[in-house]
C-alpha cells in the first residue's frame, strides 16, 4: 500500500531513525556509541552501525544547529524530504521511551548545550 512506508516500523520510519541516530552515534565517543547500541532492537542496530567508521568519532559538532544540519544532510543522502528538526524531535522522543532513563540522562550530558530542549519538543 502507498502509505505503508509511514506505518510504525515502515521503511520511511527506519530511514528517519537512521538519519538521526547515525548523527548521534557519530557525535559520541566510541564506547558511548557502543553502549547506546546495546539497548537497540537488533533490526535497528543494523541501521545504527551501517557505514560507521569508529576512528572518525566523535565528530566536532558543538551546537544544536550543527547537529540538525548533520541530520538534514543524512536525510538528503537518504532521499528523504522531511525537516530535520521535526524528524529529530520525533525520533528522540520515541527513542527515549525505549531505553533506560539513565541512558537518556547520559546522552543529554554528552550532547551539545540546548539539545535537551529539542529532545523534549512537543510533537505535532
Amino acid at each position: 500500500a502507498a502509505g505503508s512506508d509511514d506505518r510504525p516500523g515502515g521503511r520511511r520510519q527506519r530511514l528517519r531513525f537512521r538519519a538521526v541516530m547515525t548523527a548521534l552515534r557519530d557525535r559520541l565517543r566510541v564506547d558511548d556509541a557502543v553502549n547506546l547500541a546495546g539497548q537497540l532492537p537488533i533490526l535497528l542496530k543494523g541501521y545504527y552501525y551501517d557505514g560507521w567508521v569508529p576512528s572518525d568519532n566523535p565528530t566536532k559538532e558543538r551546537s544544536v544547529e550543527d547537529f540538525i544540519d548533520k541530520v538534514q544532510e543524512n536525510l538528503v543522502d537518504l532521499r528523504h524530504d522531511m525537516e530535520a528538526e521535526k524528524v529529530t524531535a520525533v525520533v528522540m522522543n520515541v527513542f527515549s521511551r525505549h531505553v533506560s532513563e539513565g541512558t537518556v540522562d547520559s546522552l543529554k550530558r554528552l550532547l551539545p548545550q540546548g539539545f535537551d530542549e529539542l529532545w523534549s519538543a512537543p510533537l505535532e
